[in-house]
């Protein structure tokens, strides 16, 4: 995987000799196999290296994974656990494995891919024989030592009694996901139980609603594993295929903490308060919960995350979104009523003249597509390339038009989860109850909620969250990067999203935006 903005070419060699040259340019990514004559491994050693051919300085390549496969003795060196491959037989095949650590307890050889399993002879224990059946196609074959204190003791079971989701009273169009941490709110209410009923009634869009508990779709949907993103993932693929009615959208209620930094703070007691609905990958991504695998881009169904650790942050986030959707509803001839939705506000976060003017040309781009027929936006521009007085003013303008309200709010330059080169990020300070925007965040990391840090215990550090869990400020959602932001990528998606909300898809909602 390339990781700098560099043409390169690559050679890969084994044990010094090159089999293979490929072209893999700027942050693309390659594939490739590779075949070599069994002699180079003859010493029996294999050092395989990828060389970066590239004549720039510095220059950046990852490598993700190498697979070595070849042919060897059955001879297992000790193990008391060992998987290997065979290619299909006729006749089965006779295998007499040496150098296998047994314990004088027979053996037994799984092969995964036929389900079979095979009590394997020791009569000679220097030799584990097993006589395998005819297959037709290549075997992935586990052998296991059963002796005391090698495989894994499991104590005590646990029942778990299933959901049948396929039941006409378990599917809906809209599925929300949550935790029962969000369901105890104060007086005794459930407010993710209350988001449910409105989205079900007419003010709310008379959608199917239901609501599907996390822990309840680990076990069903990802083999009980903690914390596994397959559990939404693998839900919503079911939903799809087996649900009577389309499934339209996915909310997720509850933070998600990144892959990585959940599978190393599993004994950290405080990541069941701050981990509650997993996410994918790393940089995490919720949008590829709605993808089918193999695919990287497109979500199959709108799908957004409110990212709470509280029952009373869902209630706060609820009455805004009942506010702004009562304000959207209004039908009034007074151009004041609805005016503010046409407010587009366009930030330039760079104070670097070089970046600025690139990213000047971008919003100027924006700018063209939103403020056309369509949408017909009135853009305000700011920028970080004024001077500090400039600046001041800029920012009571800035205050007033939040006042007023806005519709769309683009941000582009530099950023990370909790900061802006632009003072952006206090909600607290604009006083726009009702009227809040749909927030674009055109940078590094700055939708990266997905860290774990207990200080979130405490407070709101990322923007995202300030914006969209503000009581009654801020921003009504906020799209974003989580990982690392290329001007020109972020360039490229960004107009076709504002091409997407302002012509072909105007008046959609923004998960159907961000299909398109």
């Amino acid at each position: 995987m390339g990781n700098a903005l560099n043409p390169r070419r690559f050679s890969i060699f084994v044990n010094g000799t090159q089999y293979d040259e490929a072209t893999m340019d700027y942050f693309d990514y390659v594939r490739r196999e590779v075949n070599f004559p069994i002699s180079v491994l003859s010493a029996g050693t294999a050092s395989v290296v990828v060389r970066n051919l590239s004549n720039a300085n510095p220059d950046r390549m990852a490598l993700a994974q190498m697979e070595l496969t070849y042919p060897r003795l059955f001879n297992f060196g000790g193990a008391a656990q060992f998987l290997f491959s065979l290619p299909a037989s006729s006749t089965g095949g006779y295998l007499e494995i040496s150098g296998f650590s047994h314990g004088g307890v027979a053996p037994i050889l799984y092969d995964l891919t036929s389900g079979r399993r095979y009590v394997c002879d020791i009569s000679n224990p220097a030799l584990v024989k097993v006589q395998l059946l005819s297959a037709t196609g290549a075997r992935n074959l586990l052998l296991c030592s059963v002796a005391s204190g090698i495989p894994q003791s499991i104590p005590a079971l646990q029942m778990r009694n299933f959901i049948n989701y396929g039941a006409t009273s378990n599917q809906g169009n809209y599925l929300i996901i949550s935790h029962p941490a969000l369901f105890n709110g104060p007086g005794g209410s459930n407010p993710v139980e209350d988001y449910r009923s409105y989205r079900t009634g007419a003010v709310g869009g008379r959608h199917q609603a239901k609501i599907y508990v996390i822990d309840q779709l680990i076990d069903q949907f990802a083999f009980g594993i903690r914390l596994h993103p397959l559990s939404v993932r693998n839900f919503i693929r079911y939903a799809r295929a087996n649900f009577s009615m389309p499934v339209k959208n996915v909310l997720l209620i509850g933070k998600g903490v990144d892959y990585v930094s959940n599978r190393g703070n599993l004994s950290n007691p405080d990541l069941d308060r701050l981990s509650l609905i997993p996410t994918f990958g790393s940089p995490a991504s919720d949008i590829l919960l709605a993808a089918d695998p193999g695919m990287n881009v497109m979500p199959r169904v709108s799908i957004g995350r409110i990212s709470v650790i509280y029952p009373s942050e869902v209630a706060a986030y609820m009455n805004k979104v009942i506010q702004y959707e009562r304000q959207l509803a209004i039908f009034s001839p007074l151009i004041r009523e609805k005016a503010w939705t046409k407010n587009v506000v366009h930030v330039n976060g760079s104070s670097d003249g070089v970046l600025g003017d690139i990213l000047a040309n971008s919003l100027s781009g924006f700018s063209r597509i939103v403020s056309d027929t369509y949408y017909g936006g009135k853009v305000h521009d700011f920028s970080k390339l004024s001077t500090a007085p400039v600046e001041q003013v800029s920012s009571l303008r800035l205050y007033s038009l939040f006042e007023e309200g806005i519709g769309l709010l683009t941000y582009f330059g530099h950023s990370s989860a909790t900061t802006l080169e632009f003072n952006l990020d206090n909600p607290a300070n604009y006083n726009n109850p009702g009227k809040y925007p749909m927030i674009f965040l055109l940078g590094c990391n700055a939708g990266n909620f997905f860290t774990f840090n207990t200080v979130r215990l405490q407070t709101k550090e990322t923007i995202s969250e300030k914006f969209v869990l503000a009581g009654e400020r801020g921003g009504i959602g906020v799209m974003a990067s989580s990982g690392l932001g290329i001007v020109n990528y972020l360039d490229l998606y960004h107009n076709r999203l504002m091409r997407a909300a302002s012509v072909n898809k105007y008046g959609k909602t923004i998960g159907e935006i961000i299909q398109e």
